[in-house]
């Protein structure tokens, strides 16, 4: 998959910019920290057990909207508004893309 959207692939069909392919690798990392409870981090060797936190949704939403965006911009994909819920980040965070309650 990294090679189909790296965007230093000069053949990669996705065209993505440094900036969403970052946006990319930070929800990747992000969803296996939710998933297996783990943060890879390559200047910590320690892949103990991490929790996640209502800051790392905030930063999971931050860059899925980056990619959202792409996508509805450059091939017109309509999403669907969803709700996510999130006392923390109800009153802080204003989204086109999520409802947070």
């Amino acid at each position: 998959m990294d090679i189909a959207i790296n965007s230093r692939n000069p053949l990669s069909p996705a065209h993505l910019t440094d900036e969403l392919y970052i946006a990319y690798n930070k929800l990747y990392n992000l969803s296996r920290r939710a998933r297996y409870l783990i943060h890879e981090d390559p200047k910590n060797p320690d892949n103990s057990e991490f929790l996640t936190y209502s800051k790392h949704l905030e930063k999971a939403i931050k860059n899925l909207e980056k990619l959202l965006l792409f996508f509805k911009t450059n091939y017109g994909v309509a999403f669907d508004i969803n709700k996510v819920k999130c006392v923390d980040l109800r009153e802080k965070y204003k989204s086109d893309f999520f409802i947070i309650i």
